[in-house]
Parts: C-alpha cells; structure tokens; sequence
C-alpha cells in the first residue's frame, strides 16, 4: 500500500507494460492506479522506434490464443489512437463476432477510421451491447470527420439506438 493506495495487482503469470521513471535507481510506477496496463503476453518482432514496437506488440496481441488477451491488445490499440493500426483492426473486425468485435469496432474508431461506422451502428442498433458498447457509443461522441455526417443522422434516427444517440448528436454539433 502506498499512499493510501493500494491499485497494483500484478498477479502471478499476468504480463504487464509498465510506466515507470527511476527514483534513487529504482523505477516507479507513474502512478500507483494507472501506471500498469494488463496486456497480452504475444510480442511482435523488433520494430524501429518505441511507438511503432508498442503498436506491433499490441497487434501481435490480436493473435493470442486466449480471448481476454484478444480484447486487452484491442483496448491497447485503440487508446493508442494510431491511424496506423487502421488496417490490423479492420481485418481483426471482419473475423470477429461478440464482445471481440464490439471492442474491435472501438479501437478502429477511437484510432479515427470511420470507414467502420456502419459496423458501429450495426451493433448500437442491436441489442443491449452491455459493457464495451458503452465504450463504444463514447467513442462514437467522439468522432470529427464530416464524411460521418449521414452515419450519424441514421443513428439518431433510428428507433433502437436510444443509449447511443446522444453521442452521435453530440459528434454531430461538434462536426458543424
């Protein structure tokens, strides 16, 4: 416990990526609640620069056999917010179905490629997408491109999307 804080939960086995500086030649978390993020323990091969090794790990975490690793690396790569992870998300989105392709759908989006939302509003439209569609809608409030103009206009129109409306409104008055 530190601080009153007790966050950390590196559990045996877990893989984690840690922020950290050096303190009296230690390293420190950040933070102690959001220093370390869970992550897939499937790694890319050496890539040239930090950003772009951090990316290919991630995307390699798209391969893991295990599907809660799966959705940490689509977290991972859609808080990344990387154009360039366009591509990986798209081809993992066409294969996907359930919460995979719920979160897949949210890390394209938060990454800026709208080219995805009429997947996005195929599953707000549906039924309840609990947790991740929560997420998702957010993401979806988010979206600044006017080419989502006449996305948006059909989720605000549409019956079934009551709990993702107000984000699209709401990334519709930002767009105009």
């Amino acid at each position: 416990m530190k601080n009153g804080h007790n966050c950390e939960s590196f559990d045996p086995g877990a893989h984690w990526f840690l922020l950290a500086k050096e303190r009296e030649g230690a390293m420190e978390l950040v933070d102690d609640c959001y220093g370390a993020f869970a992550v897939s323990p499937q790694l890319a091969a050496p890539q040239g620069g930090a950003m772009a090794q951090i990316e290919a790990d991630f995307a390699a975490g798209l391969t893991d056999s295990n599907p809660e690793g799966r959705i940490l690396s689509l977290q991972r790569l859609g808080n990344l917010e990387m154009a360039t992870s366009h591509s990986v998300l798209r081809s993992f989105l066409v294969n996907s179905d359930g919460t995979e392709k719920i979160w897949a759908a949210y890390a394209a989006l938060r990454c800026g490629d709208i080219t995805i939302l009429p997947v996005v509003r195929e599953i707000l439209e549906s039924a309840d997408p609990g947790w991740p569609g929560s997420r998702l809608s957010y993401a979806l409030s988010q979206v600044r491109d006017p080419a989502a103009v006449s996305v948006l206009l059909a989720i605000i129109n549409h019956p079934a999307a009551t709990k993702s409306r107000a984000s699209a409104l709401m990334a519709l008055n930002a767009i105009q």
